[in-house]
């Protein structure tokens, strides 16, 4: 291993890169620079070579794992070693080839992550096949669902019977589907059913005996192959299918690999344990799964249920974890809300504990001989207690979290930032990553990072520090959306930089921070994105509102508005409701809490009722104001709102209620 001493800056321009205007030079890591990454050819192999190099090094060691269930109660995880899974690998990709599937041809799985999905996608891959992951929770989204079967063109499913009745549904719409694997038994009269619709159903034990009985020799991807259609999961309008290749997944493995040799990133090895909880539709997983198949280490998968999570966590055990803000935020508030219930003694303890490692932090330094064993032990067993590493991504993660889990949990936080174009993360925090707290650290080995200018927001590459929209290029880029060369296009310049739409500063550190985003998206806490223009057309068809504006935070789970009220209606449900407001001006009634509780109680069961808006998309808090947004200077001359300026504006309002000072809790 080589040391490296602490730089000064972590970031480097590229050297030789033109000077462009209206653009900040390329960066990349500092190393980046060194022989050993300008000579490394990133993704020169094949998720298949990721896997067969997992078997070589644990042949009969446990690879995939679920819990027993026994009478309804879960017990422990069951294993199926490397070489077992391998043989129901074979008899799998056997099947597929027996009913149809061709080179690159499209395997769909619309489940939950089991022992068995993993199975499929890597007998898929045996066969040169690629996989379409589509969102278990897409049942009640029939367009969507149709779409996804309509644009590959997928004959084959693997699903489980809980979607059988929707698939029947749409048979009619998705005349290429003829072939469904259920993860679970079926019965003969569900055969029937299906078969009277058009559609071939086995079960997977079925297709596996199916398989065991001929042979097909396998036909391996190359590099450059399709691996997955990853479909991007939009607010608006139909998905886009992301087409991701062989080389971008298994460059992801090359850059850990070299960055564990230079001390910039974690070394995983075959020792490792992860829990699959994560959706295995979603970039973050599929990359994860990959990376812990090719160290020869096992993935224990969760029983589907949310609820149960902590639970399966608790069992497994597992070495590494990767989860989303919201998980971690919600193990923040139940530890911090404990302690404050706790009496003055321990509550004086904890803090003393909390400071001290703290300072300790600031030399990378995670454990301490005492306040691990009195203070933090109980805290770390919450997560099986051989937590390595914890992983962040899919949305940002606030720096008090960060540190906390740090503290508690004696290990280091990696936060990685990227999207599905990207395969996962392209920048990260790691090594030295106490000065990347606030940020999410620096390009990983073989990306490059661009700031181009959007001046109608103000983000210049001249300004202090450096701004812009973020721009990637690099092995993990994708080429392209599937079958939409206009997305595609809108996507990726001619000259390979991927546009993400996020909006970048460095700083003093060469580290990447987001501060905005260039389309009006946000991206809450658990992932999700939002368009506040969506939500807010739907609230504007209240009588009570006569104008409105919706934002929501990457670190929040939740959205929250400012409500322009229409006068005379607020009369008329304050009258209804027989409000005494007799002698009060609007300017007063719109701070009326309890005014504010009732205004919000009347629209979000309004929504609830007459919008199709999902949860994640109903406004949980609202703050009235009286006067128009044109009064305030927040409209365009074509009357659209000003939302940078309109945030600034009521940044105050917005603040209080995402902290709870001023809240209404609907």
């Amino acid at each position: 291993m080589t040391v490296v001493p602490i730089p000064s800056t972590f970031t480097r321009e590229v050297p030789g890169a033109p000077s462009i205007a209206g653009e900040g030079k390329p960066r990349v890591h500092y190393l980046a620079l060194e022989r050993s990454y300008r000579v490394k050819q990133f993704g020169s192999t094949t998720v298949w070579d990721a896997y067969q190099k997992g078997r070589n090094l644990s042949p009969d060691e446990p690879f995939l794992g679920h819990r027993l269930v026994e009478d309804g109660v879960a017990k422990h995880f069951v294993w199926q070693t490397y070489n077992e899974v391998d043989a129901r690998i074979t008899n799998t990709a056997q099947a597929l080839v027996h009913f149809g599937l061709k080179q690159q041809g499209m395997v769909g799985i619309f489940a939950k992550n089991s022992v068995e999905y993993t199975i499929s996608e890597l007998a898929a891959f045996r066969q040169r096949g690629v996989v379409v992951p589509i969102y278990d929770t897409l049942v009640s989204d029939k367009n969507v669902l149709n779409f996804m079967i309509n644009v590959t063109e997928l004959s084959i499913l693997f699903t489980s019977t809980s979607s059988l009745d929707t698939l029947i549904e749409i048979k009619p719409q998705t005349p290429s589907l003829k072939t469904v694997v259920t993860y679970d038994a079926v019965t003969d009269g569900l055969k029937e059913r299906a078969l009277a619709a058009n559609i071939t159903l086995v079960s997977f034990a079925e297709f596996e005996t199916i398989g065991s009985s001929i042979k097909a020799e396998p036909h391996l991807p190359e590099p450059k192959d399709l691996a997955y259609i990853c479909f991007t999961s939009g607010t608006t309008g139909m998905p886009k299918g992301a087409m991701l290749l062989h080389s971008m997944m298994t460059a992801a493995i090359d850059r850990l690999e070299i960055g564990a040799e230079h001390e910039i990133d974690m070394d995983y090895h075959k020792g490792d344990v992860h829990l699959s909880y994560l959706p295995k539709a979603h970039v973050f997983e599929m990359a994860l799964d990959v990376v812990f198949m090719s160290v020869g280490a096992r993935i224990g998968f969760w029983q589907g249920d949310i609820k149960l999570l902590m639970d399966d966590i608790a069992e497994l055990k597992p070495t590494v974890l990767a989860s989303t803000p919201r998980v971690y935020n919600r193990i923040y508030d139940k530890v911090m809300s404990q302690v404050s219930k706790t009496s003055t003694i321990k509550r004086s303890l904890f803090n003393a504990a909390f400071t001290g490692k703290s300072l300790w932090l600031n030399q990378q330094v995670y454990k301490h001989p005492v306040w691990d064993q009195i203070i933090f032990k109980k805290i770390r067993q919450t997560l099986g207690g051989r937590i390595r590493i914890l992983l962040t991504g899919a949305a940002p993660i606030t720096k008090e979290v960060v540190q906390f889990l740090k503290i508690v949990f004696s290990v280091p936080v990696i936060e990685g930032y990227g999207q599905t174009e990207t395969m996962a993360s392209t920048t990260y925090t790691v090594g030295v990553d106490q000065y990347a707290l606030g940020t999410v650290g620096t390009p990983v080995p073989g990306a490059q990072i661009k700031l181009v200018d959007v001046p109608d927001m103000g983000y210049l590459s001249t300004n202090y520090p450096p701004a812009g929209e973020i721009c990637i290029k690099g092995p993990t880029v994708f080429p392209g959306y599937y079958k939409d060369p206009v997305k595609t296009a809108e996507a990726i310049d001619a000259d390979g930089w991927l546009h993400t739409g996020d909006i970048g500063i460095w700083d003093d550190r060469g580290h990447l921070k987001i501060i905005d985003r260039k389309k009006n998206l946000f991206k809450l806490s658990q992932g999700e994105y939002v368009a506040p223009e969506k939500v807010e057309s739907v609230y504007a068809r209240h009588e009570l509102v006569e104008a409105i504006f919706v934002h929501g935070e990457s670190t929040e789970a939740h959205l929250v508005g400012v409500i322009i009220v229409e006068k005379e209606a607020l009369r008329g449900l304050l009258e209804q409701k027989k409000f005494d407001f007799k002698g009060r001006d609007i300017e007063q009634l719109v701070d009326d809490m309890d005014v504010r509780k009732l205004v919000a109680k009347e629209l979000t069961a309004w929504v609830r009722k007459e919008s199709d808006l999902k949860g994640f998309e109903i406004v949980k808090d609202f703050v009235l104001d009286h006067q128009n947004f044109g009064d305030s200077g927040l409209m365009t001359p074509t009357f659209k709102l000003k939302r940078n300026e309109a945030k600034k504006y009521y940044l105050d309002k917005l603040q209080a209620m995402y902290s709870g000072v001023s809240s209404v809790n609907v």
